[in-house]
């Protein structure tokens, strides 16, 4: 998978997409969001078994796919990832 996106989206969509994302859980799958890239749009989506979030925004997908990865540490990837015009 390879996409650009804007940073300001992207990190909007996962203040929403968080909320239902489990902090702890007995279950480690559920403190991870799902992106998926395809056409035009990244997908991100979380659940915690009682409600389910998805967002799609605009992004620049080259190479389309999907990967489940830990919220918290995405979200402070793109926080520290550098701002490109």
């Amino acid at each position: 998978m390879k996409i650009t996106v804007d940073k300001s989206t992207v990190t909007d969509a996962l203040k929403r997409v968080g909320h239902f994302c489990s902090r702890k859980s007995s279950l480690p799958v559920l403190t991870n969001i799902r992106l998926s890239a395809d056409g035009e749009s990244l997908t991100i989506e979380a659940t915690n078994l009682d409600q389910y979030m998805s967002v799609s925004i605009g992004a620049s997908v080259e190479v389309s796919g999907s990967v489940l990865t830990p919220a918290s540490k995405f979200a402070a990837i793109i926080a520290a990832a550098d701002t490109v015009d």
